[in-house]
């Protein structure tokens, strides 16, 4: 069985982090309304720092039980994902899983926007279907999100 941990908003690194409480604002409101947000958050000591500190490691909640080890905790569980809950569920080979860290290690050097399956599969070593098919899967599992370009008519 597969389970989901969502990463937390800003909004609710804040609240973990300074205790407080937030209001929610509908993405309308944002657009259209900014300057009620600013009477929000203004008053908020280092906002730029703190969103800073939430884009290197304050996505999961278990950041804030051991700061310390919260990048190992990530790793430890990009590998029970490919090494347990990838091999058990999709009945894959261990020789195979390796591959799958290769891949994630490859979309983490290359730049936004210079990603195709054509390059994966050179730098990897594998073949486009086979790069397709890791590509759902980690992207199934969570640890890829996948952004496709829009078809004609879609």
């Amino acid at each position: 069985m597969l389970y989901e941990l969502c990463g937390m908003s800003f909004r609710e690194y804040l609240e973990f982090r300074l205790g407080i409480s937030l209001k929610t604002y509908s993405f309308d409101t944002i657009l259209e309304n900014p300057e009620v947000i600013i009477q929000d958050i203004v008053g908020i000591d280092r906002l730029k720092g703190h969103f800073r500190d939430f884009l290197n490691s304050g996505y999961y909640p278990f950041l804030f039980e051991d700061e310390k080890n919260y990048h190992r905790k990530i790793m430890n569980i990009i590998n029970k994902t490919i090494y347990e809950d990838i091999s058990n569920y999709y009945k894959l080979k261990t020789e195979n899983l390796i591959k799958f860290k290769k891949i994630l290690s490859f979309l983490a050097t290359i730049p936004p926007g210079e990603l195709n399956r054509n390059t994966i599969s050179k730098h990897i070593g594998l073949d486009n279907k086979t790069v397709e098919n890791y590509l759902n899967i980690l992207n199934e599992t969570g640890l890829v999100c996948l952004i496709k370009e829009k078809s004609a008519g879609e």
